[in-house]
């Protein structure tokens, strides 16, 4: 069989847009090399920050065209030079879906979102309108086509990637943690569907457990600046369990009973009973779309309840309870590390406080915010709320392009002082840490007993 990717002595630094240093960063590649055939399904596992999105973009040449560094060896996608496939001629051979899916939606509904990289593919109006229909139906998003991308769940956005990368149908997919962020039904509809293909798969991820056993014919691991193959069981047997967490007695909570919240278009959530206690981690399962970012948007006082209220007034749950958005690009906007964290209200911190506090969450004052990776910057968005010091944390899908031992580290370090967590998630695993269950089912949420 003929290599679909080869990667000979890669070495890669990305240009340091600090004023101190030098010109380059420290390497994220090395004299790094990587054969994949026709037709393989590979995944490449590796720490947050360990390289695996920095590998995405050099491949879909967004490094050197979009982001500045020193790239040195070759790349061959299906036996051509990298540098010489003009970009017109990539989309034909491969396509992405990137970890931080707002970069990559850019149109105003759905549909135009799926048309847009078709037409510009030359496909003929008949072709288009058979291939997004098709994909629409699949990925379960006809009901969403008229849809603003940026109003779907962070589940239903990685699936409409996936409705335009299969649309295209190009011949290398790369998944840059794409299973983040899926309810459990549509994680095993997508390993069921790399199993079938034909098309050669590159899987990207940061937390990988026992349910891939069997999807993919390669394993590499990022480590020490290179990329080196592993088997299965080398995989699995560096997976943790981590205990559940324990609980700490407090009589402050907030708590609700015949609750609606309502979220256009023409969606309402219905919440008969709900109680967050202090020193507890209460879980909030349920598919991507079912409301679970609607009801934390209310619990934190963002949006208003049509029905009922919580025993902490409207006015005041916005100085009770930290919401950790899903994309923290959402809360990040200030030039340095240092500028967030002494933002107002956190305006009266010590420097000394401030240290200390990037010491707890692995964080470089002096860096840049933006341009931090995209793991990084969920690191910042925890540690400016620890800071707050609230008595509730609202962490949504925190463990996002984390793996466990990070998600673990910032759910503990936040809950330090007592606070109690609701943690929204669909990953089985971290839903074992937690105290307690609340589960979205039919537009109702409720508490379950729950056995992961």
């Amino acid at each position: 069989m003929s290599n679909a990717i080869k990667i000979k002595n890669l070495s890669f630094s990305y240009k340091n847009y600090d004023k101190i240093g030098s010109e380059y960063c420290d390497p994220i590649f090395t004299n790094a090399n990587l054969s994949v055939e026709k037709g393989d399904h590979i995944l490449i596992a590796g720490a947050p920050n360990g390289g695996k999105t920095t590998l995405s973009r050099i491949l879909t040449k967004a490094i050197d065209k979009y982001i500045k560094g020193k790239l040195e060896g070759e790349i061959l996608l299906l036996g051509k030079n990298l540098k010489e496939i003009q970009p017109w001629n990539l989309m034909n051979l491969l396509s992405i879906i990137e970890q931080n899916t707002s970069e990559q939606l850019i149109s105003t509904s759905v549909i135009d979102e799926m048309a847009f990289p078709l037409e510009s593919l030359g496909l003929d109006k008949k072709e288009i309108k058979s291939r997004i229909s098709s994909s629409l139906k699949e990925w379960e998003l006809e009901d969403k086509k008229d849809f603003n991308p940026q109003i779907l769940s962070g589940g239903e956005k990685k699936r409409l990637l996936l409705a335009i990368s299969y649309s295209i149908d190009p011949e290398i997919i790369i998944f840059d943690e794409t299973f983040d962020e899926l309810d459990e039904s549509w994680k095993q509809y997508l390993k069921e569907k790399i199993k079938s293909s034909k098309k050669t798969i590159v899987v990207l991820q940061s937390r990988v457990n026992e349910s891939f056993e069997g999807v993919f014919n390669k394993i590499f691991k990022i480590n020490d600046k290179k990329l080196l193959e592993i088997n299965e069981t080398e995989l699995f047997n560096e997976n943790k369990i981590y205990k559940k967490f324990s609980v700490s007695k407090s009589n402050t909570s907030i708590t609700g009973k015949n609750l609606l919240v309502e979220h256009k278009p023409n969606f309402y959530l219905k919440v008969p009973s709900f109680k967050l206690n202090k020193g507890e981690v209460v879980s909030l399962i349920g598919r991507n779309g079912s409301g679970k970012t609607t009801f934390a948007r209310a619990l934190c006082g963002l949006d208003n309840l049509s029905t009922g209220d919580f025993s902490i007034s409207q006015e005041k749950l916005p100085l009770k309870v930290g919401y950790l958005f899903q994309n923290p690009d959402y809360q990040i906007f200030l030039p340095t590390v240092m500028d967030e964290l002494s933002y107002p209200p956190n305006s009266k911190i010590t420097k000394e406080e401030i240290e200390n506090t990037c010491k707890k969450f692995n964080l470089d004052p002096n860096k840049n915010a933006s341009l931090i990776s995209y793991p990084e910057r969920k690191r910042l968005q925890a540690a400016v709320y620890y800071q707050l010091n609230r008595d509730f944390y609202i962490l949504d899908e925190i463990e996002s392009s984390l793996d466990n031992e990070t998600s673990y580290s910032l759910i503990n370090t936040l809950r330090q002082k007592g606070a109690g967590i609701l943690l929204i998630t669909h990953e089985k695993e971290i839903q074992k840490w937690c105290n307690r269950t609340y589960f979205i089912e039919n537009q109702t949420l409720k508490e379950v007993n729950y056995e992961i």
